[in-house]
């Protein structure tokens, strides 16, 4: 199954008053979006037109990798509305992928430190976060979108072993989590993917930006057979566990964290275990 992200085609920025449009998707944002997913989709609505806005996701479209699902929105439209309608689209469009194509595993996607939605988006429930800390590679520099695909087809095997393996650990964690507190063979394992993804991005690429990824995973999602009282397992993870990597990628500060804690989050009306997608990037200068 193709693996696919639903964001925006500009970065929403977080007001005093809810929400607005900010810039738009930068080279380097899509260069990563394409590395790590199949599919990128990016909503438009009946209202306003955005467009893409960056000529890179104008040509992955062009490649079948990008798409644009329509959203029909109704009522007025207020001026100061954009923001909102921005931050709204995503997760209308996640829902209705996530019940119509069935070819793709579709997460919503957002680029910041942290995890915004509209109050009418949001649930309570048991989140299990997953976050990697300057572990995901990305090239610096002009290089083309063309050259970004090739890499990932030739090391296909090194980026489905990292996300298999971050699923894994979410099985394992609910599971187990006490062998996973104590660096069980999932993490080990998990460990050695990362390595061998940045040797082989090394490799071809000399200068290179590292992404920050956290993943929300659905504490109680149904369609995870464990058998097991998750009870326990929650409580063993509200405490957090971090796990560092050291000079895995090159003396950078670089870490893996596994927590669990109950929160507001994005409430997908599809009983899927990845709830939303977090990244950014902290080395300056690369946005």
């Amino acid at each position: 199954m193709d693996r696919g992200i639903v964001t925006n085609s500009r970065v929403v920025d977080v007001i005093k008053d809810g929400f607005q449009a900010g810039r738009i998707l930068s080279d380097q944002e899509v260069r990563y979006f394409s590395l790590y997913w199949d599919k990128i989709a990016i909503p438009q609505n009946n209202y306003v037109g955005l467009g893409l806005g960056n000529e890179m996701l104008v040509e992955l479209e062009e490649l079948g990798i990008v798409t644009q699902p329509k959203i029909q929105l109704t009522g007025e439209l207020d001026s100061g509305q954009l923001g909102k309608i921005l931050q709204n689209m995503p997760c209308i469009a996640t829902q209705a992928l996530s019940i119509n194509d069935f070819s793709t595993n579709w997460t919503l996607h957002q680029l910041g430190s942290q995890l915004h939605f509209p109050n009418e988006f949001m649930d309570l429930k048991r989140v299990l976060r997953l976050k990697l800390v300057n572990l995901l590679p990305v090239p610096n520099g002009d290089i083309p979108i063309t050259e970004i695909l090739e890499f990932k087809h030739q090391r296909a095997d090194e980026l489905n072993a990292l996300h298999s393996r971050i699923d894994d650990i979410y099985i394992e964690a609910l599971a187990n989590p006490d062998q996973i507190l104590g660096g069980n063979r999932a993490i080990h394992a998990f460990t050695q993917d990362v390595k061998n993804l940045n040797e082989v991005s090394e490799e071809k690429w000399f200068d290179l930006s590292r992404y920050n990824f956290s993943v929300d995973f659905n504490f109680d999602a149904e369609n995870v057979q464990i058998g097991v009282v998750r009870g326990g397992a929650f409580d063993a993870l509200t405490g957090g566990f971090t796990f560092p990597f050291g000079a895995i990628v090159g003396g950078a500060q670089a870490c893996f964290n596994i927590q669990a804690s109950r929160k507001f989050t994005f409430n997908n009306t599809v009983n899927s275990t990845k709830l939303a997608f977090l990244s950014d990037a902290d080395t300056e200068g690369i946005i």
